[in-house]
């Protein structure tokens, strides 16, 4: 819901009849219903359905996908974006506020070390080993509006093309800690 507003967004629709049966429509009706989370729809007739967009979560931080990242796909069942050397995630956030990110880093070469900066400042070091890597990011200090977090591995042969697969993200969380939403994807 934090998104929908931040863009102003207050209803949202549903072309059903437009969609053909298969796994897009029952994913994207798996979405809606996640997002409207049984709310009853503003309007529906055969052709559409409408929702209004509630204030539920209107001020929650969110992820926004930066820069140097591949499109998503799955690998052994895991939505993955693959990185480049260096790659970005924004966190829009509507106040000051402590936040700590979730992430899994699938490393298919060799161990590498990933240095984060959140808005400039070092936030740590990862020394990510062949396979699954899960790591945290506590306490992070996020200001009103955008925030940058960058990746960067300084590691020859990493993320030279998106092809390659070397490293990419996974199962990306945001909890902010004075509250109990979390967001992600």
């Amino acid at each position: 819901m934090a998104v929908l507003h931040r863009f102003d967004v207050r209803y949202a629709i549903v072309h059903d009849e437009m969609m053909s049966p298969g796994r897009r429509r029952e994913a994207t009706l798996a979405i809606v219903g996640e997002m409207f989370g049984g709310q009853a729809p503003w309007y529906q007739d055969d052709d559409i359905t409408v929702y209004a967009v509630s204030d539920r979560g209107l001020d929650a931080p969110f992820v926004i996908i930066g820069e140097g990242w591949s499109g998503w796909e799955r690998w052994e069942g895991r939505t993955v974006r693959w990185m480049d050397p260096m790659a970005t995630l924004e966190i829009y956030a509507s106040r000051e506020e402590k936040g700590r990110m979730s992430l899994a880093w699938v490393n298919q070469g060799k161990a590498v070390t990933m240095e984060v900066e959140l808005n400039g400042r070092l936030a740590a070091e990862w020394n990510l080993e062949p396979g699954i890597n899960p790591v945290i990011l506590d306490a992070l200090d996020l200001t009103l509006g955008f925030n940058m977090l960058s990746f960067r591995v300084d590691s020859p042969g990493v993320g030279i093309k998106w092809e390659d697969r070397r490293l990419g993200v996974s199962d990306v969380d945001l909890t902010a800690l004075d509250r109990a939403e979390v967001n992600g994807g």
